[in-house]
């Protein structure tokens, strides 16, 4: 059975975000005293400005909030931006300073290179994010933002997780959940066999499809797929497709938001705020402590 308790690189990058927290918030204080004052001097300058070329009497004062929203959201956005690059630069920072975790703000893969897994939809146009890779319990693994989109429509938006082996399945198992691409998914396998390996927790909600049931039933059983699926599942997502093929294990998160997301500029900077920065790294080393405690999967 695997502890409860998170890796130490979490204990460890949590207690360096909570070392940068004091300066973050002095940070997010200085920003949000410049907002309000930049908000002032707007609605200032309007005031001044519609005085003069209007009779307040027709409702000028009215007319100059409505004008002054909008530069005033404008001055929002980019303190917020900026105020948020500040913070995902620190919070990179301590994610990498143990050096057990690299960050690429270009990914480490294309999506192509993934595709051989038939867990995702096809598109015709996908962008790599950012990305972490690291190394726990001697697995290699590797997490990045993927998008792919179809004429204007997203198809998927969410986290790949790369996790590599140093044996290869002989088969190929998918475990994808119901949703609007399973007719699409289900014409990729034409020839292979259902398969249902998952426990009556997640049966309901998944398809099972292999080439090799015989490989797959031994080395995903249910007890182990249901504590697999618990360990994958992300706060406020939905359920995560996996792959089993050659020397690689995939997992797919639809998130439909960054890989990363820091607190907003109205957003204290609070342990919670950090935590939810690194709910993808906390699942992936969960996953890979189930992984591990299956002697049928060779790592």
């Amino acid at each position: 059975m695997t502890s409860n308790l998170p890796p130490r690189i979490i204990h460890d990058i949590l207690l360096d975000m909570q070392k940068l927290a004091p300066a973050l918030e002095k940070k997010r204080r200085a920003y949000n005293l410049s907002l309000l004052i930049g908000v002032f001097v707007i609605v200032g300058a309007l005031y001044a400005l519609l005085s003069y070329l209007t009779d307040p009497r027709l409702g000028s004062q009215i007319a100059m909030i409505g004008v002054a929203f909008l530069p005033s959201y404008i001055l929002y956005r980019v303190l917020n931006h900026l105020y948020g690059k500040a913070v995902h630069r620190a919070f990179i920072k301590a994610v990498c300073k143990q050096g057990v975790l690299s960050y690429s703000e270009l990914g480490f893969f294309e999506s192509r290179e993934i595709e051989h897994h038939k867990i995702l939809p096809h598109a015709l146009k996908s962008v790599s994010g950012e990305g972490i890779k690291g190394t726990y319990q001697s697995i290699t693994f590797v997490l990045q933002e993927i998008s792919l989109r179809n004429k204007g429509d997203t198809a998927f938006w969410g986290i790949a997780a790369r996790i590599y082996l140093s044996h290869a399945f002989e088969g190929h198992t998918v475990m994808i959940p119901h949703g609007r691409h399973m007719a699409d998914f289900l014409l990729r396998f034409p020839n292979w066999k259902k398969i249902n390996t998952m426990s009556a927790k997640y049966a309901p909600y998944y398809e099972g499809l292999t080439s090799d049931p015989v490989e797959a039933r031994a080395v995903l059983p249910p007890h182990f797929m249901e504590r697999l699926m618990d360990a994958g599942q992300l706060p406020r997502g939905k359920m995560m497709s996996l792959s089993l093929t050659g020397r690689e294990i995939l997992l797919a998160y639809p998130r439909f938001r960054p890989l990363f997301v820091v607190p907003a500029l109205w957003q204290p900077v609070s342990l919670a705020a950090m935590q939810r920065c690194i709910w993808e790294i906390e699942s992936i080393f969960r996953v890979i402590d189930v992984i591990k405690s299956n002697r049928q999967i060779r790592t």
